[in-house]
């Protein structure tokens, strides 16, 4: 899990939305294909905001 930084006044080119589909892919010689063959992912990324900071974070 890691945090990253605001992005609500971006919220127009949804930057997490396209991060979250370039860590997320699943085809071939995808960094997530790569990183499964190597054992080093099994779960799917999950976008969440911290309640406290409302920073939002990748887990």
């Amino acid at each position: 899990m890691f945090a990253l930084p605001k992005t609500l006044h971006y919220y127009k080119s949804q930057p997490l939305g396209m991060l979250g589909f370039l860590l997320g892919h699943e085809g071939k010689g995808s960094l997530l294909s790569l990183l499964k063959e190597k054992i080093l992912q099994q779960d799917f990324l999950q976008e969440v905001e911290n309640p406290i900071t409302h920073f939002p974070v990748l887990k």
